[in-house]
């Protein structure tokens, strides 16, 4: 506690308590100057409040700095709010302030994290993105490393071994570290074009930087369709194991069961209110991968590998689409450069995870596939669940809990998108408005919308997957960034028309022949 004289407060801030600091900090006396201007605004009235008209306290204009109430009723929220306050008056960019400041979610979901950092920044067009900024707040190593592994290793690792089984082990593995490789280098092109432009965009707004507000629209497009085709797969996900563990129910009966816990969840606009359902799915992740390896592990060692495993087969076209869409996490690339504290080693860093994530989901495909055989199911749980009903069960449950727990997060690029272009909302605002009944009932549509897409595709699940890798995910995770890089002007230009090239025919032949499949 700290005990002053409140007989009178000074009759001006230069007779408030110095800030001393000390170890880069400042001394607990800073605290008492906000009691002082209590007591002045109850004398003097015509005081200006400090609090702003969204909802902030002590927000400095261009800066993105603002402590809401949210984050100033945690521990020490009060005083890291004074903190930055200070920083902002004695021009002190976030890079240069101590890491102990920053918000609580920096390691717990370093992906919501960073996306925070996006919805301050981000206020307004590609011209006001352009201005000078101050730093953002930085992320470590680990951090980094727990955003990487997040963003790219979720419920499609599970589509894999049946994706094994439609082109044979030994082409898989030649082509599976080969997308992966190809998928850090562009995505390394889409990180040069940020070094090149210089600020604070978006990878929408690296697309409207390279070519005009078509290259926005287009590159929105691609992540609006992939974000839902995300949702729709993680519906059709809980559909094959809700229709495991209740057995008899048509399909439209385990569509409309999820959408009581599946609309409220889509009407949360704000990054941070997700991040406890983030961090809880995160954890399940981990216990449930943990489960199905062990008992791949264990029938692998008792029983072999299972007879019709070959090396290649020739439904392979299905396969590649499938092994892009695994990599979903290109969309995060430049949020997460953004927050990085060591920017030149990023590449690296970034090049380490994708490898340990190629080998991660290289080993569940390969032991899925020879285990079960050709007859794996399109989601390996299930197949499990056949073998081991009880280790199946609990997997199965804990990962309908994991999907319904990331849905809104999934949906939520989607929805900022559809509001933008149909309601005229800016995501910016979304931090400190309130609940409004327009923007629920749009966004129980799109649930609806994507309610309605799972109902008719559930029974051509891995084709509908490989579609979705194909139509969506290769422009965003090869073709935008290297057509991008090209037009500001990078080295390589040769390469990345190739690239271009060589990612635009993927797309078209995976897409024909999941058709002529279908």
């Amino acid at each position: 506690l700290v005990f002053t004289d409140m007989t009178g407060p000074p009759a001006s801030e230069a007779d408030w308590p110095k800030p001393c600091v000390v170890d880069g900090g400042i001394r607990p006396d800073d605290s008492v100057a906000d009691i002082y201007r209590a007591e002045r605004a109850k004398i003097n009235p015509d005081i200006a409040s400090q609090n702003t008209h969204d909802g902030t306290i002590n927000h400095q204009p261009g800066t993105g700095v603002g402590q809401t109430g949210s984050d100033l009723k945690v521990p020490g929220g009060f005083r890291r709010g004074y903190l930055h306050t200070k920083a902002d008056e004695d021009e002190i960019d976030h890079g240069s302030r101590p890491k102990e400041w920053a918000a609580r979610l920096r390691i717990a979901d370093p992906v919501a994290w960073a996306l925070e950092q996006f919805d301050e920044y981000e206020k307004g067009g590609l011209e006001d993105l352009l201005r000078p900024r101050g730093r953002m707040p930085q992320l470590g190593t680990a951090g980094l490393v727990i955003g990487v592994m997040k963003s790219m290793i979720g419920p499609a690792v599970l589509y894999l071994p049946q994706a094994f089984a439609d082109c044979g082990t030994a082409f898989a593995l030649i082509t599976l570290p080969l997308v992966g490789a190809l998928t850090w280098w562009c995505a390394m092109r889409l990180v040069k074009c940020r070094q090149k432009i210089d600020a604070h965009l978006t990878y929408s707004g690296v697309m409207e930087h390279a070519f005009g507000n078509i290259g926005r629209q287009c590159c929105d497009l691609s992540l609006l369709l992939s974000q839902m085709s995300f949702c729709v797969s993680e519906m059709i996900f809980v559909i094959h194991m809700l229709r495991y563990l209740l057995p008899g129910r048509p399909t439209w009966v385990l569509v409309v069961v999820q959408l009581p816990v599946l609309v409220p969840l889509s009407w949360i606009r704000s990054v941070t209110s997700l991040s406890a359902t983030n961090l809880l799915a995160n954890v399940l992740v981990a216990v449930s991968l943990s489960l199905v390896m062990w008992v791949m592990v264990k029938d692998f060692s008792e029983v072999g590998t299972a007879p019709g495993v070959v090396p290649y087969r020739h439904l392979w076209p299905i396969y590649l689409g499938t092994a892009v869409f695994v990599f979903e996490g290109i969309g995060l690339v430049l949020p997460l450069y953004e927050v990085y504290d060591k920017p030149m080693s990023f590449g690296l860093v970034f090049g380490i995870c994708m490898a340990l994530i190629v080998l991660l989901f290289a080993v569940v495909a390969t032991l899925g596939y020879w285990v079960y055989g050709p007859g794996v199911d399109t989601i390996l749980l299930l197949t499990i669940s056949r073998d081991a009903a009880g280790v199946g069960w609990t997997s199965e449950a804990l990962y309908c809990v994991v999907l319904l727990c990331t849905f809104p997060f999934q949906l939520l690029p989607a929805s900022r998108i559809l509001e933008q272009k149909i309601l005229g909302i800016h995501p910016s605002q979304d931090r400190h408005s309130k609940f409004s009944p327009l923007r629920a009932c749009f966004r129980t549509t799109i649930v609806l919308t994507c309610a309605l897409v799972a109902y008719f595709c559930e029974s051509q699940f891995a084709h509908f997957i490989s579609i979705v890798g194909a139509l969506c995910c290769v422009p965003l995770a090869f073709i935008y960034p290297c057509m991008a890089h090209a037009a500001i002007g990078g080295d390589g230009a040769w390469a990345d028309m190739a690239m271009a090239a060589l990612g635009a025919a993927l797309a078209t032949f995976t897409m024909v022949e999941n058709l002529r499949h279908w």
